[in-house]
Protein backbone atom coordinates (compact mmCIF):
# COMPACT_ATOMS: atom_id res chain seq x y z
CA UNK A 1 0.00 0.00 0.00
CA UNK A 2 1.29 3.48 -0.85
CA UNK A 3 2.00 5.77 2.11
CA UNK A 4 -0.17 8.89 2.33
CA UNK A 5 2.56 11.27 1.16
CA UNK A 6 3.20 9.18 -1.96
CA UNK A 7 -0.47 8.97 -2.93
CA UNK A 8 -0.81 12.73 -2.45
CA UNK A 9 2.32 13.43 -4.46
CA UNK A 10 1.03 11.49 -7.45
CA UNK A 11 -1.93 13.88 -7.50
CA UNK A 12 0.14 17.08 -7.40
CA UNK A 13 -0.35 17.81 -11.09
CA UNK A 14 -4.06 18.31 -10.36
CA UNK A 15 -3.38 21.12 -7.87
CA UNK A 16 -3.10 24.64 -9.38
CA UNK A 17 0.30 26.14 -8.65
CA UNK A 18 2.78 28.59 -10.05
CA UNK A 19 6.05 27.39 -11.57
CA UNK A 20 8.43 26.33 -8.84
CA UNK A 21 5.78 26.30 -6.15
CA UNK A 22 5.38 23.17 -4.03
CA UNK A 23 2.01 21.82 -5.10
CA UNK A 24 1.56 19.28 -2.34
CA UNK A 25 -1.15 19.85 0.27
CA UNK A 26 -0.16 22.05 3.21
CA UNK A 27 -0.37 19.11 5.62
CA UNK A 28 2.30 17.25 3.67
CA UNK A 29 4.48 20.33 3.28
CA UNK A 30 4.49 20.80 7.05
CA UNK A 31 5.31 17.22 7.94
CA UNK A 32 8.88 15.95 8.08
CA UNK A 33 8.63 12.64 6.22
CA UNK A 34 9.88 9.61 8.12
CA UNK A 35 12.02 8.57 5.15
CA UNK A 36 15.42 10.24 4.98
CA UNK A 37 15.00 9.95 1.21
CA UNK A 38 12.51 12.79 1.38
CA UNK A 39 14.15 14.83 4.11
CA UNK A 40 16.65 16.55 1.82
CA UNK A 41 13.83 17.86 -0.34
CA UNK A 42 11.99 18.87 2.78
CA UNK A 43 15.03 20.88 3.87
CA UNK A 44 15.12 22.68 0.53
CA UNK A 45 11.39 23.38 0.64
CA UNK A 46 11.67 24.78 4.14
CA UNK A 47 14.68 26.92 3.20
CA UNK A 48 12.85 28.51 0.26
CA UNK A 49 9.23 28.55 1.40
CA UNK A 50 9.11 32.29 2.10
CA UNK A 51 10.22 33.06 -1.45
CA UNK A 52 7.72 30.49 -2.79
CA UNK A 53 4.95 32.37 -1.03
CA UNK A 54 6.04 35.73 -2.43
CA UNK A 55 6.30 34.37 -5.97
CA UNK A 56 2.88 32.77 -5.66
CA UNK A 57 1.43 36.26 -5.13
CA UNK A 58 3.73 38.08 -7.56
CA UNK A 59 1.84 40.42 -9.92
CA UNK A 60 3.81 39.08 -12.89
CA UNK A 61 1.59 35.99 -12.80
CA UNK A 62 -1.70 37.91 -12.76
CA UNK A 63 -2.33 37.39 -16.49
CA UNK A 64 -1.78 33.67 -16.09
CA UNK A 65 -4.26 33.28 -13.26
CA UNK A 66 -6.88 35.70 -14.60
CA UNK A 67 -10.17 34.29 -15.83
CA UNK A 68 -10.24 34.36 -18.77
CA UNK A 69 -6.49 34.42 -19.27
CA UNK A 70 -5.01 37.54 -20.85
CA UNK A 71 -3.24 36.56 -24.08
CA UNK A 72 -0.99 39.63 -24.27
CA UNK A 73 -0.19 39.43 -20.58
CA UNK A 74 0.59 35.74 -20.99
CA UNK A 75 2.95 36.51 -23.88
CA UNK A 76 4.65 39.13 -21.73
CA UNK A 77 5.06 36.59 -18.92
CA UNK A 78 6.58 34.07 -21.34
CA UNK A 79 9.17 36.68 -22.28
CA UNK A 80 9.93 37.43 -18.66
CA UNK A 81 10.32 33.75 -17.82
CA UNK A 82 12.59 33.36 -20.84
CA UNK A 83 14.77 36.17 -19.51
CA UNK A 84 15.29 34.06 -16.42
CA UNK A 85 15.41 30.50 -17.71
CA UNK A 86 17.59 31.03 -20.81
CA UNK A 87 20.67 32.46 -19.05
CA UNK A 88 20.21 30.24 -15.99
CA UNK A 89 19.99 27.09 -18.11
CA UNK A 90 23.04 28.08 -20.15
CA UNK A 91 25.25 28.52 -17.08
CA UNK A 92 23.73 25.85 -14.84
CA UNK A 93 23.62 23.00 -17.34
CA UNK A 94 27.24 23.52 -18.38
CA UNK A 95 28.27 23.25 -14.74
CA UNK A 96 25.95 20.31 -14.04
CA UNK A 97 27.39 18.30 -16.92
CA UNK A 98 30.78 18.42 -15.16
CA UNK A 99 29.82 18.44 -11.48
CA UNK A 100 26.77 16.15 -11.57
CA UNK A 101 27.50 13.64 -14.35
CA UNK A 102 25.11 11.06 -12.88
CA UNK A 103 22.19 13.22 -14.06
CA UNK A 104 22.79 12.06 -17.60
CA UNK A 105 19.55 13.32 -19.17
CA UNK A 106 20.40 17.03 -18.91
CA UNK A 107 19.75 17.86 -22.60
CA UNK A 108 16.17 16.69 -22.20
CA UNK A 109 15.72 18.97 -19.20
CA UNK A 110 16.37 22.18 -21.12
CA UNK A 111 13.13 24.12 -21.50
CA UNK A 112 13.99 27.73 -22.41
CA UNK A 113 13.45 26.88 -26.07
CA UNK A 114 9.87 25.89 -25.20
CA UNK A 115 9.23 29.43 -23.98
CA UNK A 116 10.42 30.74 -27.34
CA UNK A 117 8.12 28.32 -29.17
CA UNK A 118 5.12 29.28 -27.03
CA UNK A 119 5.83 32.98 -27.54
CA UNK A 120 6.21 32.52 -31.29
CA UNK A 121 2.91 30.62 -31.41
CA UNK A 122 1.11 33.53 -29.75
CA UNK A 123 2.83 36.04 -32.04
CA UNK A 124 1.49 34.20 -35.09
CA UNK A 125 -2.05 34.66 -33.80
CA UNK A 126 -1.95 38.24 -32.54
CA UNK A 127 -0.28 41.40 -33.77
CA UNK A 128 -0.10 42.97 -30.31
CA UNK A 129 2.19 40.37 -28.71
CA UNK A 130 5.24 42.12 -27.24
CA UNK A 131 8.64 40.85 -28.37
CA UNK A 132 10.91 38.77 -26.17
CA UNK A 133 13.03 40.94 -23.86
CA UNK A 134 16.48 41.55 -25.37
CA UNK A 135 18.26 40.78 -22.11
CA UNK A 136 17.90 38.60 -19.04
CA UNK A 137 19.30 37.88 -15.63
CA UNK A 138 22.99 37.73 -14.88
CA UNK A 139 23.62 34.25 -13.50
CA UNK A 140 27.05 33.07 -12.43
CA UNK A 141 27.57 29.33 -12.99
CA UNK A 142 27.59 27.27 -9.78
CA UNK A 143 31.05 26.04 -8.87
CA UNK A 144 30.28 23.06 -6.63
CA UNK A 145 28.03 20.00 -6.48
CA UNK A 146 25.97 21.45 -3.60
CA UNK A 147 25.37 24.66 -5.55
CA UNK A 148 24.39 22.72 -8.69
CA UNK A 149 21.93 20.61 -6.67
CA UNK A 150 20.33 23.69 -5.11
CA UNK A 151 19.95 25.49 -8.43
CA UNK A 152 18.58 22.43 -10.19
CA UNK A 153 16.03 21.95 -7.43
CA UNK A 154 14.56 25.33 -8.38
CA UNK A 155 14.61 24.70 -12.14
CA UNK A 156 13.19 21.17 -11.93
CA UNK A 157 10.65 22.20 -9.29
CA UNK A 158 9.35 24.73 -11.79
CA UNK A 159 7.86 21.85 -13.78
CA UNK A 160 5.44 20.93 -10.99
CA UNK A 161 1.85 22.04 -11.45
CA UNK A 162 2.38 22.95 -15.09
CA UNK A 163 -0.27 20.59 -16.43
CA UNK A 164 -2.97 22.34 -14.41
CA UNK A 165 -1.70 25.74 -15.53
CA UNK A 166 -1.89 24.63 -19.16
CA UNK A 167 -5.49 23.55 -18.53
CA UNK A 168 -6.31 27.02 -17.19
CA UNK A 169 -4.79 28.56 -20.32
CA UNK A 170 -6.69 26.15 -22.57
CA UNK A 171 -9.81 28.23 -23.32
CA UNK A 172 -7.82 31.31 -24.30
CA UNK A 173 -5.30 29.37 -26.41
CA UNK A 174 -7.96 27.20 -28.04
CA UNK A 175 -9.87 30.36 -29.02
CA UNK A 176 -6.73 31.53 -30.83
CA UNK A 177 -6.58 28.25 -32.73
CA UNK A 178 -3.66 26.94 -30.68
CA UNK A 179 -4.51 23.34 -29.91
CA UNK A 180 -2.47 21.59 -27.22
CA UNK A 181 0.44 21.44 -26.91
CA UNK A 182 0.81 24.63 -28.98
CA UNK A 183 1.26 27.75 -26.85
CA UNK A 184 1.72 25.81 -23.60
CA UNK A 185 4.73 23.58 -24.22
CA UNK A 186 6.74 25.16 -21.40
CA UNK A 187 4.12 24.40 -18.77
CA UNK A 188 3.51 20.90 -20.12
CA UNK A 189 7.26 20.39 -19.70
CA UNK A 190 7.97 16.66 -20.01
CA UNK A 191 4.40 15.71 -20.86
CA UNK A 192 3.47 12.18 -19.82
CA UNK A 193 7.04 11.66 -18.55
CA UNK A 194 6.67 14.42 -15.95
CA UNK A 195 6.44 12.07 -12.97
CA UNK A 196 9.34 9.93 -14.11
CA UNK A 197 11.56 12.96 -14.78
CA UNK A 198 10.85 14.44 -11.36
CA UNK A 199 11.49 11.11 -9.60
CA UNK A 200 14.73 10.68 -11.52
CA UNK A 201 15.95 14.11 -10.44
CA UNK A 202 14.90 13.49 -6.84
CA UNK A 203 16.76 10.18 -6.79
CA UNK A 204 19.94 11.94 -7.90
CA UNK A 205 19.36 14.80 -5.45
CA UNK A 206 18.78 12.49 -2.49
CA UNK A 207 21.70 10.21 -3.28
CA UNK A 208 24.10 13.10 -3.78
CA UNK A 209 22.87 15.06 -0.75
CA UNK A 210 23.29 12.01 1.48
CA UNK A 211 27.06 12.24 0.98
CA UNK A 212 27.31 15.97 1.76
CA UNK A 213 28.66 17.41 4.96
CA UNK A 214 26.33 19.73 6.93
CA UNK A 215 28.13 22.82 5.61
CA UNK A 216 27.65 21.60 2.05
CA UNK A 217 23.94 21.02 2.64
CA UNK A 218 23.71 24.60 3.85
CA UNK A 219 25.46 25.68 0.64
CA UNK A 220 22.87 23.69 -1.34
CA UNK A 221 20.05 25.50 0.44
CA UNK A 222 21.76 28.86 -0.07
CA UNK A 223 22.07 28.17 -3.80
CA UNK A 224 18.37 27.33 -4.04
CA UNK A 225 17.45 30.53 -2.20
CA UNK A 226 19.78 32.60 -4.37
CA UNK A 227 18.26 31.18 -7.57
CA UNK A 228 14.74 31.96 -6.39
CA UNK A 229 15.77 35.47 -5.34
CA UNK A 230 17.29 36.13 -8.76
CA UNK A 231 14.01 35.08 -10.34
CA UNK A 232 11.98 37.24 -7.97
CA UNK A 233 14.18 40.28 -8.57
CA UNK A 234 14.00 39.81 -12.36
CA UNK A 235 10.22 39.47 -12.42
CA UNK A 236 9.86 42.52 -10.19
CA UNK A 237 12.07 44.64 -12.44
CA UNK A 238 10.19 43.47 -15.53
CA UNK A 239 6.84 44.21 -13.92
CA UNK A 240 7.91 47.68 -12.83
CA UNK A 241 9.26 48.46 -16.30
CA UNK A 242 6.07 47.32 -18.08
Amino acid sequence: MQPDWERETTRMAAVPALPGYDTRPARLREEVPASREWAFRHDLRAATRDIHDRLHAHPAFAALLASPSDAVGYARLLGQLHGFHAPVEAALFRAAAVLLPELDDLPRRRRAHLLRRDHAALARCRDDVPPLPPDGVVFEPPLSRPAVLGCLYVIEGATLGGRELSRLLGPMLDALGLIAPEGRRFFLAYGTAQGAMWRRFCDVLDTAAATLAPADRQAMEAAARSTFLIMEDWLTRCHEAA
